[in-house]
């Protein structure tokens, strides 16, 4: 036992070999560099008991430019916004064919934007009011490159709009009545404005909702689209809650037909079966009705053709007369499923009369016989009615089917 220390001192004598060795080491040993960890502010520091957590999360607000100028490009979101212009063609540029199709997603950026060559002859630019002037459409795309993309895009996804149905119309497209959202249509939006306007402008809805001034030049489907899509935004929360309370939100037909009140909505989309291979065995014993009926609204006296880039010709608006009077038409009943019709986006009521494609999806007369004078695909599916009507009602037309196939041959 070593000898007690004096005034809490050791001696070194009394040290131990090797503590005396690993001392003179450290001593002859060269200095030790410190180690430091660089800072990173994105990790996140731990406490055991929350203490020094902030109460409330801040969420990022965005704020939604209401400017053509800004050009930034975004990733596609689960909203999107979309606007379209459009150029004046037939008799005097009274009809309209799609120009320009600009979309942009939740935050305002842009995710599409593309000018479109018209399918026939521009007699109206429109410039003072669409902004489109001839050197815009010298390379522009084409409309069924367009149209499939824009399809794509608008797929499962909550669109965006003012008075959509002339946008869907000039597309020859349709979308899904519970994912529209048209700032033309919205009831709580209606109720807004005061005095009450049964169809109030998008430059109107700017100024009353938001407090900002659009259009007073020419218009710019950028800018559109931002401020439908701002409307939608700061709105959301009531017109959703309307949407599920009493499944109005997108309001009333605006198309020909029983203008009621719509009192329920449903997808187009519902279950129905994808192929159509005998008429005669539909449910309901549906019959055929070789009458071309076309509402005054939408009937077309003449078909326009000027040169060649024009794509529909009289020959091809008499070949899908032919077709038509071979469709099926009938009165509506609510076990056909169907409960809406995805051109007008109106309700279908009881003993209007509607018809079906060989696809299986049900129209108002009007609206479909309408559209296929100006397109030959299905507005829901895209599915070529033309080549399917051929082929799927081969066994039970009345009409010489070998003639019309040769002239779509020629066409």
């Amino acid at each position: 036992m070593p000898p007690p220390a004096t005034d809490g001192k050791v001696d070194a004598k009394d040290i131990a070999p090797n503590w005396k060795k690993l001392k003179e080491e450290e001593a002859n040993a060269p200095p030790k560099e410190k180690k430091t960890i660089p800072f990173n502010p994105n990790k996140k520091r731990k406490f055991n008991d929350g203490a020094h957590e902030p109460a409330i999360k801040k969420t990022r607000k965005v704020e939604i430019p209401v400017t053509g100028a800004d050009k930034e490009t975004g990733e596609l979101t689960p909203i999107i916004a979309i606007d379209c212009e459009y150029v004046g063609v037939g008799d005097e540029g009274k009809d309209d064919n799609l120009a320009r199709v600009s979309i942009v997603n939740e935050e305002g950026k842009i995710v599409y934007d593309k000018f479109v060559r018209p399918k026939m002859k521009v007699v109206d630019y429109r410039t003072a009011v669409s902004g489109i002037r001839p050197a815009n459409l010298l390379n522009a795309s084409r409309f069924e490159d367009v149209q499939k993309e824009v399809h794509k895009i608008m797929e499962g996804r909550i669109v965006v709009g003012h008075a959509l149905h002339n946008d869907m119309r000039v597309l020859c497209l349709s979308h899904p009545r519970k994912l529209t959202r048209d700032t033309y249509k919205c009831k709580t939006i209606r109720q807004m404005i005061n005095p009450p306007v049964a169809h109030p402008s998008l430059k109107l809805l700017a100024s009353k909702i938001l407090g900002i001034d659009i259009q007073q030049g020419e218009h710019d489907s950028i800018i559109d689209a931002r401020v439908a899509l701002r409307i939608y935004l700061n709105l959301k929360k009531k017109w959703e809650e309307e949407i599920k309370s009493d499944r109005m939100g997108n309001c009333l037909p605006l198309m020909g037909g029983n203008q009621s009140t719509p009192s329920s909505t449903s997808s187009s989309s519902q279950s129905a079966p994808t192929s159509y291979t005998n008429p005669l065995a539909l449910p309901h014993n549906l019959s055929y009705s070789h009458s071309f009926t076309l509402n005054s609204h939408f009937s077309r006296a003449h078909i326009h053709i000027s040169n060649e880039s024009e794509q529909m010709s009289l020959e091809q608006s008499n070949r899908v007369r032919s077709l038509l009077a071979q469709i099926p038409a009938m009165g509506y009943r609510k076990e056909m499923g169907e409960t809406e019709c995805a051109i007008c986006m109106g309700e279908l009521d009881a003993g209007e009369r509607v018809r079906y494609l060989p696809c299986m999806h049900l129209f108002h007369v009007e609206c479909v016989d309408d559209w296929l004078i100006r397109s030959f695909n299905c507005p829901s599916c895209l599915e070529p009615v033309d080549s399917t009507m051929l082929s799927s009602f081969t066994a039970h037309n009345t009409l010489k089917l070998s003639e019309i196939a040769s002239s779509s041959a020629s066409n």
